[in-house]
């Protein structure tokens, strides 16, 4: 391990569980899209591509809002978030596939999605964290005290990755998309 991103690891490993959670959730919606999706094919709705990184930022930033919302939902509005955005997902993805080839599609959504779904996961994974200081309670285990640098630290990343996300689907995505069909 690289001694410079020590903090990163131990970061993360704080994370783990929920992260874990959310991935499942989002892996497990995303293939109920998919299986959905297979029977429907969609339409072509592409229009004009915004080429604004401020567009896309501004876009998932609300996107995100409701996964973080979980801090106030007791996680309820991050299970949803999760569920809804990976069934999308799926369904978008298994949808396109019956008159576009697999890679194509996966080319639409691949190089933003490698900064945009780690940020939803993790947010979710934000939203999550009072549901496990609940589940903690119920079972009177020790209490988890609540890490608020932690939870500021993980919107840092998540603003992060969003910015660089919104830079990809704004510059670099509309020429992948060009190329690809």
């Amino acid at each position: 391990m690289i001694q410079g991103f020590k903090w990163v690891y131990a970061h993360a490993a704080k994370w783990r569980y929920l992260l874990i959670a959310s991935s499942v959730l989002y892996g497990l919606a995303a293939i109920a899209g998919a299986v959905v999706g297979s029977n429907e094919p969609l339409q072509n709705t592409e229009g004009d591509i915004p080429h604004d990184p401020f567009y896309y930022l501004t876009h998932n930033s609300r996107s995100i809002l409701l996964f973080l919302s979980g801090l106030l939902t007791f996680g309820m509005t991050s299970i949803f978030a999760l569920f809804a955005n990976g069934f999308m997902i799926g369904f978008s993805v298994a949808g396109r596939n019956q008159d576009t080839p697999l890679w194509a599609t996966l080319m639409h959504i691949i190089p933003h999605g490698i900064f945009e779904i780690p940020a939803m996961l993790l947010a979710g994974a934000v939203g999550l964290y009072p549901l496990q200081l609940l589940v903690r309670y119920a079972r009177n285990q020790r209490p988890l005290k609540i890490g608020w640098m932690s939870i500021v630290l993980s919107i840092v990343w998540i603003g992060a990755l969003l910015i660089a996300a919104a830079f990809v689907e704004a510059l670099i995505s509309p020429a992948i998309i060009d190329w690809v069909t």
